[in-house]
């Protein structure tokens, strides 16, 4: 009889031990999760960073060089219309990020 009282205290004791370890578990895998969609989110916007100083690059080397030849060409429009796009695509990055944290309040 003692020993199965024993026997029956372990079992529950184990039972649970994993339990508890279960919900960590869960709990280190929802993390990682977060910390992986965050790195994703975060290497999004460096690359659209990235475009942008990019884009402002060719926007001012087109303009220094409208500014010093007298004249401006087709450059300058193509680097004035890459930067316009890329500004909007890193504003609407910058929309989407703010949408979901409204919405997860």
């Amino acid at each position: 009889m003692r020993a199965e009282i024993i026997s029956g205290l372990a079992l529950i004791a184990v039972a649970v031990i994993e339990a508890l370890a279960t919900i960590e578990r869960r709990g280190i895998k929802k993390s990682r999760a977060r910390t992986e969609r965050r790195e994703a989110e975060r290497a999004r916007e460096n690359h659209l960073a990235m475009r942008m100083m990019d884009a402002n690059l060719d926007l001012s080397i087109a303009t220094a060089t409208a500014v010093e030849e007298g004249k401006h060409d087709g450059e300058l429009k193509c680097a004035r219309e890459k930067a316009k796009k890329t500004q909007e695509e890193y504003q609407n990055f910058v929309l989407e990020v703010a949408a979901r944290q409204v919405a997860k309040v």
